[in-house]
């Protein structure tokens, strides 16, 4: 007995282990942002972060646990990105470990070994734990509640009550809506526990605790390191605003894309006021992030797990979003008898509302999918059972909820984002790969026509492999898209610079000064389009005021 449970968990780790190193390897070979995160990515902003920590700043940071936890490793490995990855998959690799103790503790052992296997092999799980993202951090958190809660739940010890507290208190710093589970708890003590004896209470005043003494701990690092106990967090009225305001779309998109706010109005009123004016609309936008939170598609930010299965075939061949969920879902139904799981049903209908009410990205459903496969093994476990007891009516209407919640979990929502290739052709462009750049830029003008800043970058692509009426017509194109961009200007010039058409750069560099001062970049150009032509006293100062402003 002693060398089963030493041998199980070992085999539980190494399985999860295994499709992670090999994707490991895979990304390390091909991803060209691997060791250069892309500018203006998350990811670079996360970094920068941590670097910062390890001077003692944390002003601006919001995302503080995960970034301490990137510091940490760069204090340890310096500024190693591959150091970061393998320490995830590592974490990763725990995860159907937790979710292999919780499901044991909770039920029965053949539960725990059912969600350890789906986990070990579920392909987005594996994705995010590769990139430099909050999402896998999040999910390991989230296995480690659970695995706290059915500790608390089975013994109702105030320690393991303390300990699920402080795991709460930690997934809180970085993503607070975590915390919509605490009404529901409290209104639903009654239905999870038999009596409200004082032993509950107290472990319930220790869950408490171990919250508080997180945020307290949180307060007191931001008065040390800034004089103020005021923690940065994303703005609640401007993400509610940006998931339900006339017009949104239920994704993550951009607050220029939606009626503009009256000055000194709150996001929040603004919000309110919104749902009133279209309260038709906006039950049809709840419909809409409902379906794409219950889908298989993953929403992309700014990585794209549907493009990156193009070029890593694991994740093809991983489970998906579309087996785990009409399972988990369906396990949830028939879970709702059992007394010892309603407290996780209860998590998980607070976890995805405070998904749905603001919008639907992949990366913060993931820390959902751990309470799906512990629900879906619950199921496939005890699916004979179901059968053998239940009247031929009910296994009719089972039948039909699961393939309605298969159909809606793996139909065709026809979604496409043209920022997945274009982050793609990007790090290829940074990292000086112009040719492997130039095909993805044309995929993300092929999804989205009007993509500026793609038919820009492609120009970058032409220009620096010497295709030089190419690189025009691509920036021509940027230009004629979006015209109040200085930047697309000044690359049209250097374009017509190249080609010697003097006038016409000299308008381009011009016209991107008209709309950008302070942009050193056309003076430069215009400096060497002046000495080139033997205006020696113009191009002096252009210099000049290019060196200014760099100054």
């Amino acid at each position: 007995m002693s060398k089963n449970r030493i041998f199980i968990p070992l085999l539980i780790v190494l399985f999860a282990f295994i499709p992670r190193y090999i994707y490991l390897t895979q990304i390390e070979s091909s991803d060209p942002s691997f060791y250069h995160l892309l500018a203006g990515t998350d990811a670079r902003t996360f970094q920068g972060w941590a670097e910062n920590i390890l001077q003692g700043k944390i002003e601006g940071n919001d995302k503080l646990l995960y970034t301490s936890f990137l510091s940490l490793i760069y204090r340890w490995a310096g500024n190693d990105l591959y150091a970061v990855r393998l320490i995830q998959i590592i974490l990763g690799s725990l995860i159907p470990l937790l979710l292999y103790f919780t499901g044991k503790l909770l039920y029965r052992e053949s539960v725990g070994l059912v969600a350890a296997g789906l986990a070990s092999f579920y392909a987005p799980f594996v994705f995010y734990e590769g990139t430099i993202l909050i999402a896998s951090f999040q999910v390991f958190l989230m296995a480690l509640l659970l695995f706290a809660l059915s500790l608390a739940v089975k013994r109702l010890r105030p320690l393991y009550w303390l300990a699920a507290g402080l795991v709460m208190g930690l997934m809180s710093i970085d993503r607070g809506n975590i915390l919509l589970f605490i009404p529901f708890f409290l209104l639903g003590i009654p239905a999870v526990f038999k009596g409200t004896g004082k032993k509950l209470w107290q472990g319930v005043t220790f869950f408490f605790l171990g919250i508080a003494i997180v945020q307290a701990g949180l307060f007191s690092l931001h008065f040390s390191l800034t004089g103020t106990g005021k923690v940065k967090t994303n703005p609640l009225g401007v993400h509610l605003y940006r998931g339900n305001a006339y017009g949104a779309s239920g994704q993550y998109g951009r607050l220029s894309a939606l009626p503009a706010v009256p000055p000194g109005q709150s996001y929040l009123l603004a919000t309110a006021r919104s749902i009133r004016a279209h309260p038709g609309a906006w039950m049809k936008l709840l419909g809409r992030k409902s379906l794409f939170f219950l889908n298989r598609y993953e929403i992309p930010n700014n990585y794209s797990f549907e493009y990156s299965q193009r070029y890593y075939s694991l994740l093809r061949y991983l489970l998906h979003f579309g087996w785990i969920a009409p399972l988990g879902l369906l396990g949830m139904v028939m879970a709702a008898r059992e007394r010892r799981l309603r407290l996780f049903l209860l998590l998980a209908l607070s976890y995805g509302i405070s998904i749905i009410a603001f919008f639907v990205v992949s990366r913060y459903r993931l820390p959902f999918v751990p309470l799906l496969i512990l629900f879906a093994a619950y199921l496939l476990t005890n699916a004979r059972r179901f059968l053998q007891e239940a009247r031929v009516s009910r296994k009719v209407i089972y039948f039909f909820l699961i393939i309605g919640l298969f159909w809606i979990s793996n139909r065709n929502l026809h979604l496409s984002y043209p920022n997945a290739p274009y982050n793609w052709g990007s790090a290829y462009l940074q990292a000086g790969n112009f040719q492997k750049a130039i095909p993805h830029f044309e995929e993300a003008i092929r999804i989205y026509p009007g993509y500026a800043k793609a038919y820009d970058a492609l120009g970058n692509s032409y220009l620096r492999l010497g295709e030089i009426d190419k690189a025009i017509v691509a920036y021509e194109r940027a230009v004629s898209l979006e015209s109040g961009k200085a930047s697309f200007h000044n690359n049209l010039g250097t374009g017509y610079f190249e080609k010697g058409r003097w006038e016409e750069a000299i308008r381009e560099y011009e016209k991107a000064l008209e709309l950008r001062p302070d942009y050193d970049k056309p003076y430069y150009n215009l400096g060497n389009l002046y000495r080139r032509l033997g205006r020696e006293k113009e191009a002096r100062e252009m210099f000049r005021k290019a060196k200014g402003l760099k100054d």
